[in-house]
This record gives C-alpha cells, sequence and structure tokens, in this order.
C-alpha cells in the first residue's frame, strides 16, 4: 500500500464496477452513474466545490499506464468532469459542470491523492469492509447506516421482527395488515426486507433451473452457493453465459466477498451487518442476468 499523488487524466473511472458490471468504457461508465443517481452526483460535485477537499483519497490499482478507480468512482468522477465540463453524458450536465467550475476558488487540482494498491485480493478485502456495515465492528458504516441502525433499533436482531418493523412500522401494524394489503416495499426504506426477499429470490430461481433442467451434479444437500456454481458452469456449457460471468457469478461461493451467499446469509441472520440499499443494487445489478436465465429455464 502507497499514498501518491496522481493526476486525474491517469485516472479510470471502472467501467467493471460491481454497482453496475461490465460496461464498455469509461464514458459508458461515467453515464451510466449518472443515470442511476444524477441527483447524488450533482449535489456530490456541488461538495466538491464548497469544501475544494475529496476527504477520503480514492483507492485504485495499476492498470498498464493509467490506475483504475476501485472505490471512489463518484467523487472522481466528479473531480474529472469538473476539470473537463466537456466530457459530462448531457448538455444539461455540462452546463452545469461548467458552472460549478467557475465558482472554485483558486487553481483547479489537477492531481489528488489516491491509494495505491495492487494486490486485487487486498483491495476485495478493503471493499468488503467498507460497504457491507458494520459487522460486529470489523466494517466500515456510512453515515446513512448508522442513522438507519439508530432508528430501527438494535434490538430488532430476528428477521421476522426486522420485516414487520419496516413493511408495516410496527409490529402491531404487521401482524393485522400484512394479511390485507399488500405491500411494495422501497429499497430506501426497507432494505432488510428486501435483502430477505432478494435471497429467497434468489435461492428458488436456482431451484426452479435444477427442477427444469434436471441438472444432475446438483445434490440436494449441496450449500446454496455450490448450487450456484453448478448451475454457471451449465449455463456456460449450454451457451447462456460467458467465462467472464460464470467467474462473476463464482464470487457467490467466496467466504465474506462482496458478492458472495455469506454476505446475503448474514443480512438476514446477523443482528451486526447492517444492510446497504447501494451495496443491494449492486448485488442486483450483477446477478440479474443469472436469476432471469433461472427462471426462464
Amino acid at each position: 500500500m502507497s499514498y501518491r499523488h496522481l493526476p486525474l487524466a491517469q485516472l479510470l473511472i471502472n467501467s467493471a464496477n460491481d454497482r453496475h458490471g461490465e460496461l464498455e468504457n469509461e464514458t459508458a461508465a461515467i453515464a451510466q452513474l449518472f443515470a442511476a443517481q444524477e441527483q447524488h452526483m450533482r449535489n456530490l460535485a456541488k461538495d466538491l466545490v464548497v469544501t475544494e477537499e475529496v476527504f477520503e483519497p480514492p483507492l485504485v490499482f495499476p492498470s498498464g499506464e493509467a490506475f483504475v478507480v476501485a472505490d471512489g468512482n463518484r467523487r472522481t468522477t466528479c473531480l474529472k468532469l469538473l476539470s473537463n465540463p466537456r466530457r459530462a453524458p448531457t448538455v444539461e450536465l455540462q452546463e452545469f459542470f461548467g458552472g460549478l467550475r467557475e465558482q472554485w476558488r483558486g487553481s483547479f487540482p489537477e492531481s489528488i491523492e489516491c491509494r495505491v494498491e495492487t494486490d486485487r485480493d487486498r483491495i476485495d478485502e478493503i471493499l468488503y469492509r467498507r460497504h457491507t456495515g458494520v459487522q460486529g465492528g470489523i466494517g466500515h458504516p456510512s453515515p446513512r447506516q448508522i442513522q438507519a441502525l439508530t432508528s430501527a433499533g438494535m434490538a430488532l436482531s430476528h428477521t421476522r421482527r426486522r420485516l414487520r418493523f419496516e413493511l408495516a412500522g410496527s409490529p402491531a401494524a404487521a401482524s393485522s395488515d400484512l394479511g390485507r394489503t399488500p405491500v411494495r416495499p422501497e429499497i430506501g426504506h426497507a432494505p432488510n426486507a428486501i435483502s430477505v426477499l432478494f435471497r429467497v429470490l434468489l435461492e428458488l430461481s436456482i431451484a426452479n433451473y435444477v427442477s427444469r433442467t434436471g441438472l444432475s451434479s446438483v445434490h440436494e444437500n449441496d450449500k446454496l452457493s455450490n448450487k450456484a456454481g453448478k448451475v454457471a458452469a451449465d449455463l456456460e456449457t449450454n451457451g447462456k453465459i460467458d467465462a467472464k460471468y460464470r467467474g462473476v457469478v463464482g464470487k457467490l461461493q467466496q467466504s465474506e466477498g462482496i458478492i458472495s451467499i455469506d454476505t446475503l446469509n448474514r443480512y438476514v441472520h446477523s443482528p451486526n451487518f447492517s444492510v446497504s440499499p447501494e451495496h443491494l443494487k449492486m448485488l442486483w445489478n450483477t446477478l440479474a442476468d443469472f436469476i432471469v436465465l433461472c427462471l426462464e429455464a
């Protein structure tokens, strides 16, 4: 590990970011960040101009003559667009960043301090701790996660109580209303409930594929992560996915990885594992194609 000042021109926004999956290039990655969360990006850009400080150095790894941003893509994107507003994906955003650049006091920084890591496994460990909640003290909770934990209360450790609290507002309301009125939880308001539903959807999708295809390599006592790996292998054999995407799905077999069954299980069962809406979105963007193929088998 080292900290270095790197030119913005040498930093590449990650086109294979887990938040959105593999994209064609940096330009596509920038466009996707704004398509997914334009208002957040605008707010972040405004904050950078007001404070003129990044606060947390981006985490990067070398790739040829450049450095790919593993964490800090939103901040780095805003700085790159403040440096060159014409790279913004729309005319409106080009004008927005051009106006913000004019508000920058003093000389604009064409280089920023970055944390450089060369070991990709270590990068995964860092991302895991930054983006999957408090984890009993070893993780890196965000302000939003801290607020969520305070609001919900640590007493909501049991899955059923967490679901009732978030879907209906209180255990009493849930017991009387859930049987009558369908509830459609929003990810920002009910991340715990949605994490449980996502885990169940993944398991049922895999079971559907195994049942419909008669996949003999999958056994009843296999762990869900192993079943996912075997299904992904069968999908590749049948030309439904390529080797690269099979490798992505294979990450479900990791222990304590940012993409893993272990993480989903902790979302369901652990009272110390705070659910991140951003992480759930990333998981869906990563596994959506796999789940759909399983359901369509």
